[in-house]
């Protein structure tokens, strides 16, 4: 039997894996840490119970936490920060939860480091630098975070009306 596929293979996704791997050790010792509660109670104190003022918070972390860190680590460590949140404030944890899920897909278009699939593409564009990806992707990457946002609203609707 030839091992040359399952050596490419391994050699391709090792780095994913540890990643994966590293990333859930991480929010696993964050949440014993009460690092979750602690963003959780923070946002929750700076919006002073306005749903929509928090909503917009959730979205900005969520951009912000894609941007620079990545989709999957926003999936992983905004989660349960989310959950948390709407739990506190006694709001519908759905939008809140696919706020994570799409503004993280999203969000992801704005650098190369946002997603492992723009890390592909850099290698077929020529190695753009970030701020060569920038100038292209800003304008769609805004578009695509405020529609994605728009659609999250509607989606949340009255849930995140009042306080």
């Amino acid at each position: 039997m030839d091992s040359t596929p399952l050596l490419a293979i391994v050699e391709r996704t090792w780095p994913v894996l540890l990643f994966a791997l590293s990333i859930t050790l991480v929010a696993d010792n964050a949440a014993r840490a009460g690092v979750f509660t602690s963003v959780a109670e923070s946002l929750a104190h700076l919006a002073r119970g306005r749903g929509r003022l928090i909503f917009a918070m959730v979205i900005a972390l969520a951009v912000v936490c894609t941007t620079f860190l990545s989709l999957d680590t926003t999936a992983v460590l905004l989660t349960p920060v989310l959950v948390l949140l709407a739990r506190r404030t006694h709001s519908a944890v759905l939008p809140f939860a696919l706020a994570t899920v799409w503004i993280a897909n999203t969000a992801s278009l704005t650098l190369p480091v946002s997603n492992l699939t723009n890390l592909l593409a850099t290698h077929r564009l020529g190695e753009p630098s970030p701020l060569a990806w920038l100038r292209v992707m800003a304008l769609p990457s805004l578009a695509a975070i405020a529609v994605t946002a728009a659609a999250l609203a509607i989606v949340g609707g009255k849930s995140l009306r009042g306080r």
